[in-house]
């Protein structure tokens, strides 16, 4: 018996049905084991959370940053207490007393608190005066104030004509214009403390004020609870909260102000619609008194009235979330949820801090989780219908798949098996066996006939759709069949080659048939070959490759070749192309060496007779190394253009040829094909002529020489010619006069000695390829004078974009004037002069102000005649303009220029126009600011020289006066005073230098390693004498853990005297002074140095602290005039501070005194041997001899003086030539130094220095000589090292330091 089979539809459909079925339980069962349901009620719950906690911030904000605003007024209030009090002269407590003087402040503050009202937007506003003096026999207390009340805030009249009165004076009414409410009273009366809550707004800030009366008074600032000033009156009760801060002055507690907030206010505030919007939701405003405890204070919504309604307090429980609770208080509606926010509203550490506001928010539990239940029903139902319509789905799909079966087998019972092809094989056994054997035979049968209809049809495609000639030749008929050949449509063209040979050959470029005829009877089994050939007389001979394939018979001999023709002309011309470009330099298309000689060589073995010149652009090294190699590139690139361009001018006017070779860096060879020697010197000055003006405006210029060698039918070959055109520009090189030196006239006995040396091409080939931008950075990142820089720059702009002018104007703001600054042009002849242009102040600042913004095309026909005259534009030219600016100011524009007509440039070029103008225009405005900050450097330096010269003589005669024991006591006295004057103004000029070094980043810290507890003790003895004179307490505290550091000792000493200096100055007699310095480890070699100074001076203003550290400013004018000073000294240690890697700090109170503070990081150092005492040994000095160079007679005299004051022989010489021949005439060993001025006449000390250097004999170069100049700068000190000085003294001259000087260079000399 036959086994049942499935059919195919039940194959499909009961297991994908199955499938459904499960998936669509696990589906309700995910959401509701999976958590979801605790997620939706999570996420319920923080909605609520968050819209509570964005009202709270609201309502807090409202509270805290504005109701609570009340300084201004209070201020007012306290002013206007002072004024009564200060012109009445009582105290607050006489003023307590006195009714009429009560009456006068609430008069003159009402409109202040009016004002107070519209301004905080609050609906009121009070003042009462605590006149403690009228209390009654109930302890009950009566006051003076007012109380105005504004019902609607948000609607504010003109005047105050909306505002009631509810307590205060009839005056009041008189002089603010409100109206008197209907249960207005005159005064303030107050049951006792703590008895009735409504005067808490009264006693509590008032209460606390006297516990504290030092307080400020926002610290005791507080928040009523809501109540009504006309409590118990029928229709006058009006609740509100009022925030109230307590008035004091000179710590007497004169009363109370504040302002109200209604509760209705407040409830508009607290929308419950946002909470939810079928009224099952309500705000609470509560002070929570007990834990889980709150008084409700303010209710909006129905279910916050209803919960307000149900009693004083309202008892809460934890939920299982987080800062949110349940209130079983409502029967009626279950269960209900409540938010709370804490509402901040005191500060710490104050009086009322414990108590805790809150703002509840309040929905039914059904409100917040009934949308979950609904989700998980209707998740229920989407499930159930997802089934059904799965299963309905899954039965509609699988009937449709399994049709075709059903239909294939019928086919196959009722047909030949002819339609077979649109079926597939199914994979049911009794459909899929008879359809394989029926499919199988039908489709072989099928496939052969298609297969070769197919492979015909292809080939006649492939024919139709190739432009390449397919052949037969046959060998042994000498027969040649072409098929695809166009002139037939596609048919084939048969020749005979013995008839046809001539016609074949016509169309065969001649030096071609050759290798033709190699190919096709040769031997090899393959051809390849390229040829030029031509379809029809007409047409030009074309590049076409042959490519064949050899048919042998059975005798191995040659029977047929079977091959193609294609063209591949455009291939094969960009090939040689290419090859070509190989042959050429790549920056001046010049020919290269290598190629040259090949050329050269071919042309002169003809016999050809002409002229070789060889042109060298003198000194171009040095342009390479002043600009740069791509700036020399660019300027090769160029002059290669236009010899190109004269040889294209020469080949079409006059049909001759010219070679022209890069032979080296900067020498051109070139070939002048039957010139004579006249047509050869005057090509050659139109060459020079043409180059000299290439880069007009130029620093530099490009002079030409030129060396050539004429060759008449001679036997002259290249390298003959070569060595002579080499020796003839060598001679040329030497002359230097400009002209061109051909070979014979070189003097026979200098011929062999002179061939000048060829140099290495040493180009960047990218660099002329660069975009414009890239080539405009590159050209002022090796620097260089910006004329040259330009000029080379518009040269390169102006061929890359086509232009025909490109001007650049500058502008003088000061003076309105427009000029041409740098200027280039295709045609010289438009070359414009520098004529300024001058314009009305209106009409400058017009135009500057007209083309300071964007770039933009404009058009010379279409501007005004002031416009043109503003951009220097020809009335027929148009162009495209870039305005350069500094600072947001115009200083000029850069402007390219084409003929009228012409297409300008599109978005893109325009684009790197501008970028390539805004480099250009950064680095103007560089040059510019450091041609100020040199000017300013040169000043600074000639006035130390010419403040410094004077002030030595000051000092000196001074050091020289105080030296004579003679002296009276009282001009002793005046000595020492214009001594310590001296010092003080000397300390000024280096404060000034120091500063214009750290400006210009010419101040460098000299790392060195010093003992830091030795430096910490040279710091005590220098500050704590300063101290004992001006009875200050001077003391220092320290702790060490490395002794040698790495660094800066000098400049970290001169920041330590401008604190410490300070520190004395601004602390008086009895005042303390501390130098702290703690050093701790940070690094294995490395710690981190701590130093303060504390003082218990006069401080620093807050607002101050900033301003001090800035150059010349200080604490006030007050300062400065009574301690003096430039304001410099913070600013200078700051900014050496900084170049330490720390920064100052400081903390500071008026009249308590100031704390500056640093750290640094010093790497540890290694012990020095301790230098000798030199002082002990100035003994040792006597009797040497010291020749003082010296221009200036007053200063001779006093360094003369000073050394023959310590026994030593000074001799003088007035300037460093006189020095110099002093020096060389005496024996050597005369002198044992030289003290050498730096500024002289004749020559100076730098030069004399060198030239004393130079001399041949011995002591020449050991002699000790010293530098003493009023030049303090270091680089001045850098000059004096690099010309062969042993050291270098800066005016005003330290003669102690001098002295150590000449003792350290003459010992070292030893």
């Amino acid at each position: 018996m036959r086994k049942r089979k499935w059919t195919i539809l039940a194959l499909f459909c009961i297991p994908l049905i199955g499938v459904l079925v499960i998936q669509s339980l696990l589906s309700y069962g995910t959401v509701l084991i999976g958590g979801t349901m605790r997620l939706l009620d999570s996420y319920a719950v923080g909605i609520m959370e968050q819209t509570v906690e964005n009202r709270k911030i609201t309502l807090e904000n409202n509270m805290v940053q504005h109701w609570m605003e009340v300084s201004e007024n209070e201020e007012k209030i306290s002013r206007e207490l002072d004024s009564l009090l200060s012109f009445n002269r009582i105290t607050v407590e006489e003023f307590l007393d006195d009714s009429g003087l009560q009456k006068q402040l609430l008069q003159n503050t009402a409109l202040s608190s009016l004002y107070q009202l519209r301004k905080n937007e609050v609906t009121g506003s009070f003042l009462v005066l605590a006149n403690q003096d009228e209390e009654n026999e109930e302890g009950s207390m009566t006051c003076r104030g007012y109380y105005f009340r504004d019902a609607d805030p948000s609607a504010n009249s003109l005047d105050y004509s909306d505002v009631l009165m509810e307590r205060g004076g009839r005056d009041i009414v008189h002089q603010t214009g409100v109206a008197l409410d209907s249960y207005w009273t005159t005064d303030f009366t107050f049951e006792p403390s703590g008895k009735n809550s409504r005067d808490n707004f009264f006693y509590k800030p008032y209460e606390a004020a006297l516990e504290t009366p030092n307080a400020s008074y926002t610290n005791l600032g507080y928040w009523s609870s809501p109540f009504s000033l006309n409590e118990g009156k029928s229709g006058g009760e009006y609740p509100a909260l009022t925030y109230s801060v307590p008035l004091i002055s000179n710590g007497v507690v004169y009363g109370v102000m504040g302002v109200e907030v209604s509760s209705s206010h407040i409830v508009d505030m607290l929308p419950a619609g946002e909470l939810n919007k079928n009224e099952q939701s309500g705000y609470l405003l509560v002070k929570s008194t007990e834990k889980n405890k709150w008084a409700p204070l303010v209710a909006s919504g129905v279910l916050g009235e209803r919960l307000r309604a149900l009693g004083p307090f309202l008892n809460v429980q934890e939920s299982k979330f987080d800062q949110v609770y349940t209130l079983d208080e409502d029967e009626d509606d279950g269960k209900l949820y409540a938010s709370a926010k804490k509402l901040h509203l005191y500060n710490t550490n104050t009086p009322f801090e414990d108590e805790e506001w809150l703002l509840v928010g309040i929905q039914k539990d059904d409100a917040i989780f009934g949308i979950g239940q609904q989700i998980l029903w209707k998740v229920l139902a989407a499930i159930l219908a997802a089934l059904v319509f799965g299963i309905i789905c899954t039965y509609l799909v699988a009937n449709h798949v399994t049709d075709p079966i059903r239909r294939l087998a019928e086919c196959i019972r009722s047909s030949t098996g002819k339609s077979l092809e649109r079926f597939k094989a199914s994979g049911v056994s009794e459909v899929d066996e008879l359809y394989d054997v029926v499919k199988n035979l039908t489709r072989r049968q099928e496939m052969a006939e298609r297969g070769l209809t197919e492979e015909k049809e292809r080939y006649r495609i492939a024919l139709q759709s190739s432009d390449d000639i397919f052949f037969t030749y046959d060998l042994g008929k000498e027969e040649i069949e072409l098929f695809n050949y166009p002139q037939r449509d596609g048919q084939a063209v048969r020749y005979k080659i013995t008839e046809n040979l001539e016609l074949l050959s016509s169309r065969t470029f001649m030096e071609d048939i050759s290798k033709l005829k190699r190919a096709f009877y040769g031997d090899e089994d393959e051809i390849h070959i390229e040829f030029r050939g031509k379809r029809g007389g007409t047409e030009e001979f074309r590049w076409r490759l042959l490519k064949g394939e050899v048919i042998r018979d059975e005798n191995g001999g040659k029977s047929k070749i079977i091959g193609s023709i294609r063209d591949i002309h455009e291939q094969k011309m960009q090939e040689l192309r290419e090859i070509e470009s190989a042959k050429r330099d790549p920056i001046t298309k010049l020919h290269t060496q290598r190629e040259g000689r090949r050329y050269l060589t071919e042309v002169l073995a003809r016999g050809d007779s002409g002229c070789m010149a060889l042109l060298d652009l003198d000194e171009f090294r040095i342009l390479n190394e002043t600009y740069g190699l791509i700036f020399g590139d660019v300027i090769l690139e160029e002059i290669g253009s236009l010899l190109l361009t004269k040889k294209e001018q020469l080949k079409r006017t006059e049909a001759r040829e010219i070679i022209l070779v890069r032979q080296g860096g900067d020498e051109i060879l070139i070939w002048l094909a039957g010139f004579t020697r006249e047509e050869t010197e005057q090509f050659l000055d139109e060459v020079r002529r043409e180059i000299a003006q290439l880069y007009q405006g130029a620093e530099f210029s490009i002079h030409l020489s030129a060396g050539a060698c004429m060759r008449n039918n001679t036997n002259l070959g290249y390298v003959q010619l070569l060595r002579r055109v080499r020796c003839a520009l060598t001679f040329a090189k030497q002359k230097k006069d400009g002209r061109v030196y051909f070979y014979r006239e070189i003097p026979s006995q200098t011929k062999e000695n002179i061939l000048t040396e060829i140099n290495d091409i040493a180009s960047i080939t990218s660099g002329p390829q660069l975009n414009m931008v890239s080539l405009t950075l590159n050209f002022f990142d090796k620097g260089g004078d910006m004329a040259s820089i330009l000029a080379v720059l518009f040269v390169k702009m102006g061929h890359y974009y086509g232009a025909t002018d490109i001007l650049m104007t500058s502008v003088d703001r000061d003076f309105h004037t427009a000029y041409i600054s740098h200027q280039w042009h295709k045609n010289p002849a438009d070359y414009q002069g520098k004529d300024m242009k001058r314009f009305t102040a209106e009409e400058f600042k017009a135009l500057a102000e007209q083309y300071r913004g964007e770039p933009f095309l404009l058009d010379g026909k279409q501007m005004t005649e002031q416009q043109r005259k503003f951009l220097m534009l020809p009335e027929r030219k148009r162009g495209f303009s870039v305005p350069m600016t500094d600072g947001g100011k115009y200083i000029g524009s850069i402007t390219l220029l084409a003929e009228e007509g012409a297409v300008l440039w599109d978005k893109k070029e325009q684009s790197n126009i501008q970028e390539a103008a805004k480099i250009i225009e950064n680095n103007l405005n560089k040059v510019h600011y450091d041609q100020a900050s040199k000017a300013k450097s040169e000043f600074l330096s000639r006035m130390s020289h010419e403040i410094r010269t004077p002030m030595n003589a000051i000092i000196g005669m001074t050091e020289i006066a105080m030296q004579d024991r003679e002296v009276p006591p009282k001009v002793q006295t005046y000595l020492e005073k214009i001594s310590t004057s001296s010092d003080y103004l000397l300390s000024l000029i280096n404060d000034i230098l120091d500063m214009s070094k750290i400006e210009s980043g010419k101040m460098k810290l000299e790392l060195l390693d010093f003992d830091l507890e030795q430096w910490v003790r040279d710091m005590d003895d220098l500050i704590r004498p300063q101290a004992v004179q001006k009875g200050i307490i001077y003391t220092t505290e320290t702790h060490f853990v490395q002794k040698w550091v790495v660094g800066d000792a000098m400049h970290l000493k001169q920041v330590m005297i401008n604190l410490l200096g300070n520190a004395l100055k601004f602390t008086g007699k009895d005042g303390h002074i501390l130098f702290a310095v703690n050093q701790r480890r940070t690094a294995p070699d490395q710690t981190e140095i701590s130093f303060s100074v504390e003082d218990t001076g006069i401080g620093i203003e807050a607002e101050d602290q900033k301003r001090i550290f800035h150059s010349f400013e200080q604490a006030g004018e007050s300062t400065a005039r009574r301690f003096g000073g430039t304001g410099l000294g913070l600013a200078i240690s700051s900014q050496l501070v900084q170049m330490m890697d720390g920064e100052i700090n400081l903390e500071s109170e008026p009249d308590k005194g100031s704390t500056f503070s640093f750290a640094i990081t010093l790497e540890d150092g290694t012990k020095q041997e301790e230098e000798e005492n030199v002082s002990k040994e100035t003994d040792s000095l006597r009797g040497k001899r010291v020749l003082v160079v010296e221009d200036n007679e007053l200063n001779a005299e006093i360094a003369g003086s000073i050394l023959n004051l310590h026994g030593i022989q000074a001799e003088r010489a007035d300037n460093g030539f006189q020095g110099v021949k002093a020096f060389s005439e005496k024996e050597p060993g005369y002198y044992d130094a030289v003290l050498m001025d730096i500024r002289m006449p004749v020559m100076d000390g730098l030069e004399a220095t060198k030239e004393i250097r130079k001399l041949p004999r011995e002591d020449a170069r050991t002699i000790p000589i010293i530098a003493m100049t009023a030049n303090a700068f270091d680089e001045d000190m850098k000059k004096s090292i690099e010309s062969g000085m042993n050291g270098h003294l800066a005016k005003p001259i330290d003669f102690k330091e001098l002295l150590q000087m000449l003792l350290k260079v003459t010992g070292s000399r030893k």
